[in-house]
C-alpha cells in the first residue's frame, strides 16, 4: 500500500508516442506542500517534453472519482485537485485504482461532458476476490461505464490498450477473456509518424 511516508516517488517516462506521468498519491494526499510540488513537477515534465509525445497518460494509486458512489473523491478529492491542470495541458487519460470497482468517465472538462478534447478518468477493478460493491449512483451523466464487482465476482479485471496515431483503444476483460468494456479515445495532437506501423505494436494474447 505505497512507499514509506518520507518518500515522494513521482516519476515520468516516454514510451513511443506516450508521455507517462506517475504521481505519488500517498504523499500528496497527506501533505499539501507535496501536492504543490507535484503540480510543479507535472507542468515542468509536460513542457520539457513538448513535441516528443502525442498522448499524455497520468496514473496514481488512489481513484480520481469515488468508484463506490460516483462522487468526486475521496482522499482529498483527487479529481478536484488535478482536473484544471489536466485540462490545461490536454491529458488524454488518467488512471487510478484502490476502490476495486471499475468506472470510466466520459471525456470531461470542468466536470462537464464534452464530445472531444477532455480527459477520460478510469478506475481499475479488483484483482481476484477482493471485490467491493457500488453503493450509490451520483453524477450518472459523467460516467460512460460503471461495473460493480458483482459482475466480476471472484475474478480479476484487466484493461489493455492499443495505441495508434489515431487514438487509444482500451479493452476491459476478465480472467475468462470476456470483454466488459471497450472504447477509443481519439487523438487530439498531430504526430510526425507517417503510419500506424511506426508505433511499437503490442497485442493481447489469451492465456492458454
Amino acid at each position: 500500500n505505497g512507499p514509506d511516508e518520507d518518500r515522494n516517488t513521482s516519476f515520468w517516462f516516454l514510451y513511443d508516442s506516450i508521455l507517462f506521468i506517475g504521481l505519488d498519491a500517498f504523499a500528496s494526499n497527506k501533505n499539501s506542500s507535496i501536492l504543490s510540488a507535484q503540480k510543479e513537477f507535472f507542468v515542468e515534465t509536460v513542457e520539457a517534453n513538448e513535441g516528443k509525445y502525442q498522448y499524455i497518460i497520468v496514473f496514481q494509486h488512489y481513484p480520481w472519482m469515488d468508484a463506490l458512489t460516483g462522487g468526486y473523491g475521496p482522499y482529498g478529492t483527487n479529481y478536484n485537485q488535478w482536473h484544471d491542470l489536466f485540462e490545461e495541458y490536454n491529458v488524454d487519460l488518467a488512471l487510478g485504482g484502490d476502490h476495486h470497482c471499475y468506472y470510466r468517465t466520459n471525456s470531461l472538462i470542468d466536470s462537464k461532458v464534452v464530445e472531444e478534447g477532455g480527459t477520460t478518468y478510469i478506475g481499475a477493478p479488483q484483482i481476484g476476490s477482493r471485490d467491493r460493491e457500488i453503493t450509490e449512483e451520483k453524477n450518472p451523466e459523467l460516467y460512460a461505464k460503471r461495473i460493480t464487482s458483482d459482475d466480476l465476482a471472484g475474478v480479476s479485471g484487466l484493461t489493455y490498450f492499443q495505441v495508434t496515431n489515431k487514438g487509444i483503444t482500451g479493452t476491459l476483460i476478465d480472467t475468462n477473456g470476456k470483454i466488459h468494456d471497450q472504447y477509443t479515445i481519439k487523438a487530439r495532437r498531430s504526430t510526425t509518424w507517417e503510419s500506424e506501423k511506426d508505433f511499437l505494436a503490442q497485442y493481447y494474447q489469451p492465456y492458454t
